[in-house]
């Protein structure tokens, strides 16, 4: 079982979001690829609290 405190989920939605509009800034073609990896990895945290 994976334990996040708060700080630690705050530091994940950050990064997350930097590197979404780094991507957007790029507009790369993995930001779709990302964008799913992303909804998975959140879902994921919800699931886990």
């Amino acid at each position: 079982m994976i334990c996040f405190d708060n700080l630690d989920l705050i530091w994940i939605i950050i990064t997350n979001l930097l590197i979404t509009n780094f991507l957007l800034a790029n507009k790369q073609p993995s930001l779709n690829t990302y964008l799913i990896y992303s909804t998975y990895f959140y879902k994921n945290l919800i699931t886990i609290r």
